[in-house]
């Protein structure tokens, strides 16, 4: 085993898969918890309710006081900070979840993933990578290869590097799904949303719809709606 190009792919793939597969594992579970801890403590933190009504006292008892004519009146302006307070609980609590569901995946996804993949790689590829030249060299393999016509480059690194570049997106969206995962129980448990919005959100940062222009009806002013690839479908008769 391991005399052909492939066989050699093979080994490395299997070796940089199943033993780097725990490291990444672990590592996204805890960056995972990490941060969505601290996104959700952060949100939960953060409350605007009060800065608005005090906009919503200055801004519009003189407004109230050019429709109604009065001087000062306290049961109007008692009603429109108890309206906004309520609109505000509303509005609030959906765009806190919101923010974590598109943050936690945009970050997991474009930066974070990638990012402790390359560096848990780096190490781990890199020092059995080079203690396998190490023991070609010591031992004389490599003079051996060139003896019978075959590059120890062409031998070594070729296997690895395509192994590596197979590996490396695979075990990116394991750990990214297992943080992601992790993300959806915390949020709820600091009052953020809840773990189906959470997901339905994940999946439309990551899976955003498809449109196309070519299906765009006119609108009557003039403009082009846009229009998703499941709407489209659904307008079609197939039979």
């Amino acid at each position: 085993f391991g005399i052909s190009t492939m066989e050699r792919f093979m080994e490395k793939l299997a070796d940089y898969v199943c033993w780097s597969l725990p490291l990444i594992a672990l590592t996204f579970v805890a960056c995972g918890l990490a941060i969505a801890m601290l996104s959700s403590d952060i949100l939960r933190r953060i409350d605007v309710t009060d800065q608005v009504i005090d906009i919503v006292d200055r801004e519009v008892k003189p407004l109230l006081k050019l429709v109604t004519g009065e001087e000062d009146n306290p049961m109007a302006l008692m009603m429109v900070k108890m309206k906004v307070r309520g609109m505000m609980n509303t509005v609030i609590p959906q765009a806190k979840a919101n923010l974590y569901a598109i943050g936690m995946a945009k970050l997991f996804v474009l930066e974070i993933g990638p990012l402790l993949t390359a560096l848990l790689l780096c190490g781990r590829i890199g020092g059995s990578y080079a203690g396998k030249v190490a023991t070609l060299q010591a031992t004389a393999q490599n003079k051996l290869l060139r003896t019978l016509g075959i590059h120890p480059v062409l031998w070594t690194l070729v296997p690895s590097m395509i192994a590596a570049l197979l590996a490396a997106p695979f075990l990116t969206v394991i750990g990214t799904v297992l943080a992601l995962i992790l993300g959806g129980i915390v949020g709820p448990k600091y009052g953020i949303g809840t773990t189906q919005n959470y997901m339905t959100e994940v999946r439309s940062s990551i899976f955003p719809d498809l449109r196309l222009r070519s299906f765009m009806p006119a609108t009557g002013d003039g403009e082009v709606a846009s229009r998703s690839l499941m709407e489209i479908w659904q307008t079609l008769d197939v039979r």
